[in-house]
């Protein structure tokens, strides 16, 4: 026999190439380790113990519930302006009336050496002294000397003269102190002026036709007599 074949023959089972398949129970082969396991039931929670054999259900997912749309959020809508109130227009400025100041100059040297300067001049309407008590207009000029002249028209010659004095009233037709004859004439001349010159002298009856030249002839005149009362 060979060496190789006596070694096995001294006591080692595997004597032969074929002891191999002879071994038989004595070296079974253990089975895997996954294999044994996966055959292991499977505790799965909620569902208890399964069967390794069954497929191992996946749990059922709760569908996720949408979003709310958030709400936009409630704003009062804006007031529109009230539009501005146009402004108003200025009132163009009345002009201003002229002043109707009685005509004044510096004195002047006449032939007699008498004050010349004229206070007022214009058209007036003269009571007549006789029996008919007719009105005739007439030109008058007032001189701060206190002579008031008067005739037809402003360049005649033919003059006649009132002198003013400190005892003449100048006063309207319609006064409480204008004489009786006076307030008679002023129902029919509201704007009468009355030249009183006092007792025993002539009383003179004078016509404006307006409250404005009434009142600037009715000052001109008692501004040249205050000189002589003060």
């Amino acid at each position: 026999t060979s060496a190789e074949h006596q070694k096995c023959t001294s006591g080692d089972k595997f004597s032969s190439p074929f002891a191999f398949s002879q071994a038989g129970p004595e070296i079974a082969a253990s089975p895997p380790t996954d294999t044994f396991a996966e055959q292991m039931p499977r505790y799965t929670g909620q569902q208890g113990w399964s069967d390794a054999s069954m497929p191992m259900q996946q749990p059922v997912q709760q569908p996720m519930h949408p979003m709310q749309p958030m709400h936009p959020m409630q704003m009062q809508p804006m007031q529109p302006m009230q539009p501005m109130q146009p402004m108003q227009p200025m009132q163009p400025m009345q002009p201003m009336q002229p002043m109707q100041m009685p005509v004044q100059s510096m004195p002047m040297s006449g032939p007699q050496g008498a004050a010349q300067a004229i206070v007022v001049d214009g058209w007036l309407m003269k009571r007549a002294e006789d029996m008919g008590k007719s009105w005739m207009n007439r030109w008058f000029v007032v001189n701060w000397s206190g002579v008031m002249t008067y005739g037809k028209d402003q360049h005649t010659t033919d003059i006649k003269k009132i002198f003013l004095d400190r005892v003449t009233k100048v006063r309207p037709l319609n006064h409480p102190t204008a004489t009786d004859e006076g307030r008679r004439a002023g129902m029919k001349k509201p704007w009468g002026i009355e030249i009183y010159q006092g007792p025993g002298r002539r009383t003179w009856f004078l016509d404006a036709g307006s409250k404005d030249k009434r009142d600037l002839w009715l000052n001109s005149l008692q501004m040249v007599v205050a000189q002589f009362q003060g």
